[in-house]
């Protein structure tokens, strides 16, 4: 009991920190996740705090995703995502790692989407998962993701035959609603196909759809895959 009620007065502190001043917002929130992820791992982590936006998870609650890079780390292991919950007083590594985010709510129900991306670079392939998530507490719950990818002359020199796969997201809007128009592109040595999907944004996650239908929607020029990821 003692222990919830500190917690709660915790909680209270925090809160009433950030209405005070919204434009400490941020720095608050950096400070305690400095904190509480030090409390939890030996690891040294350095916050980006250009990659810093605010997201709701399924149950309502107020969470922070912030940008970390993990220097003692191999070179595709050192930027990641911590999801910082005051609420909780913890700030943990997102267990699937977030190289870029933006979050958005598509559907007007209060609960986020985080559009996020997974890049790497090894033994002559390069690519990445662009992922659309919603956040059930810890837990990072995936809409829909695609794959994108291509290898290079050090796969080839080893027989492997080249392959790519170059996907394209484009996001359309009418009224609340939005609907994502996906169009990817395959290529194994000469031979090239391409395929198109549509799906719209529920309550209940991502439904089907018509892939003209949503191309015939406005477009939101404001977002695109180009807001998730930068390929290097």
């Amino acid at each position: 009991m003692k222990t919830r009620a500190l917690l709660a007065v915790s909680c209270l502190l925090f809160a009433a920190a950030c209405a005070s001043d919204p434009a400490s917002v941020k720095d608050t929130v950096l400070d305690k996740a400095r904190q509480w992820f030090a409390a939890a791992s030996n690891e040294t982590v350095r916050l980006d705090d250009d990659a810093f936006q605010m997201v709701h998870l399924r149950s309502g609650e107020t969470a922070y995703l912030v940008g970390a890079v993990f220097e003692d780390r191999s070179r595709n292991a050192k930027a990641s995502t911590l999801l910082v919950r005051p609420d909780t007083q913890e700030a943990r590594e997102v267990q699937r790692i977030i190289r870029k985010f933006h979050v958005e709510d598509f559907n007007g129900d209060g609960v986020s989407e985080v559009l996020a991306d997974t890049h790497a670079r090894w033994g002559g392939w390069d690519g990445g998962t662009w992922s659309i998530i919603q956040f059930d507490g810890w837990e990072p719950v995936i809409l829909h993701q695609a794959e994108y990818f291509e290898t290079d002359a050090a796969w080839e020199a080893v027989g492997l035959i080249h392959e790519c796969i170059d996907t394209t997201w484009r996001f359309h809007a009418r009224g609340n609603a939005t609907c994502l128009a996906e169009q990817t592109r395959v290529q194994k040595d000469e031979q090239t196909s391409e395929v198109t999907a549509a799906y719209l944004f529920q309550r209940s996650g991502v439904a089907p759809m018509d892939f003209g239908e949503c191309e015939s929607w406005p477009a939101r020029k404001d977002l695109s895959t180009d807001l998730v990821a930068e390929k290097e």
